[in-house]
C-alpha cells in the first residue's frame, strides 16, 4: 500500500485516520524520511572539487549557481546542507 505525504501527515497528526496498521507504519516511515532531511549533511565533492553533490540523492547542486553556499536544501531531495569545512 502506497500513501501519499497529504495522508502521512493526517495520520500522524491523529492515528486513527489510518485505515489499518501497514498503513500507520508507511505513515510512520514517511515522517522519519522527512525528520531525517532536516539533519544538516556536509555535500559531497568530486575529487577536483569543481562538482558538488547532494549526500542523500547524488543531485548536482552546482547546476547554475555561482556561490554553493547559498544553497539551503537540496533541489532534488530537500536534504539540509552542511557548508562548515
Amino acid at each position: 500500500m502506497i500513501i501519499n505525504t497529504k495522508k502521512a501527515i493526517a495520520i500522524m497528526r491523529d492515528g486513527t485516520n489510518a485505515r489499518n496498521y501497514s498503513e500507520a507504519k508507511e505513515a510512520k516511515q514517511i515522517a522519519v524520511r522527512a525528520m531525517e532531511k532536516q539533519i544538516p549533511e556536509k555535500p559531497v565533492y568530486t575529487c577536483n572539487r569543481e562538482v558538488i553533490h547532494c549526500p542523500s540523492c547524488d543531485y548536482d547542486l552546482m547546476g547554475g549557481v555561482g556561490n554553493d553556499e547559498e544553497i539551503i536544501h537540496c533541489w532534488n531531495c530537500g536534504q539540509k546542507l552542511d557548508w562548515t569545512r
